[in-house]
């Protein structure tokens, strides 16, 4: 269901403290919602916090049992949610080489498994009352890749895949629960320096030698302008204002989405056509 209005909402912005969540939370106060806070970055969200003299809790969304907390320490604070922004994400480009076990693991546990975490925690409330709304901030790397982003992009891949999946089962349910996949493009985010907060389970980044490839990436994404993170937000929450599922901030940057589309057509084309393909529809 859309979010008619935000005056008086009780949403949670995971990833709050810098970049996007926290445009996110600046535009939700704004509005007259009652938000709730949590980042894994403890000083940053204390700032965050005392500046919009909203309720926190330090969040780590790879591990489930934390979001439990806070969803029973929102909960306290403004009742029952009606709106989960499941935003916090981490990134890391480099040559398929160059990323290690545990790098894989850190951006899924987080990207992926933390949206997950996240719903599983805040969707029993919403279908208590057969209300609410999840905005999963994806990414447009959800959609297409380029090099050096195998892993960053494989766990927007999987958080857009279990994005689209629930959708069709609460539309199953009634549909009075609604979620939105909100894919971002180049935003003045602090992603470049997530690695900075990563937990200690994971190890810190480590650089592998030469990495040409990624290190091409990089200046390529260095050269590219961002937008900024607020006016990203608004275009997330009046996706969610019209309950829509797709939001951008980049709705100009889908051309590889478009070639990668043509390029499957056109594959399925040539395999419909093959002689050495049984066809079970006897086309």
């Amino acid at each position: 269901m859309p979010i008619r209005t935000y005056e008086g909402a009780a949403c949670v912005v995971t990833g709050a403290a810098a970049g996007i969540g926290r445009a996110l939370a600046d535009a939700l106060v704004a509005r007259g919602a009652r938000v709730v806070l949590a980042d894994i970055d403890g000083a940053g969200l204390e700032r965050a916090a005392a500046e919009l003299g909203a309720p926190s809790r330090r969040t780590d969304v790879s591990r489930p049992e934390e979001l439990v907390a806070l969803a029973r320490f929102a909960e306290d604070q403004v009742g029952t949610v009606d709106l989960l922004c499941n935003n916090a994400g981490v990134g890391r480009y480099a040559g398929y080489d160059h990323l290690t076990p545990r790098d894989w693991q850190w951006m899924m546990d987080v990207n992926f498994w933390g949206i997950h975490h996240g719903i599983t925690a805040f969707l029993p409330g919403m279908r208590r009352t057969g209300n609410g709304h999840i905005l999963n901030t994806v990414s447009l790397q959800g959609l297409f890749v380029f090099p050096a982003s195998a892993a960053y992009a494989a766990s927007k891949y999987a958080a857009l895949a279990l994005t689209e999946a629930l959708d069709l089962e609460l539309r199953e349910e009634g549909g009075t629960i609604g979620i939105t996949a909100f894919c971002p493009g180049p935003v003045a985010t602090d992603i470049a320096t997530s690695g900075d907060r990563r937990s200690e389970r994971y190890g810190s980044v480590q650089a592998s030698g030469s990495d040409p490839i990624g290190e091409a990436t990089l200046r390529m994404l260095g050269s590219v302008p961002l937008m900024p993170a607020a006016v990203a937000a608004d275009a997330a929450l009046a996706a969610v204002e019209r309950g829509e599922f797709w939001a951008f901030s980049h709705p100009d940057l889908l051309d590889p989405v478009r070639a990668r589309s043509s390029a499957i057509e056109a594959a399925a084309a040539r395999s419909l056509a093959s002689p050495n393909i049984t066809h079970p529809t006897g086309r």
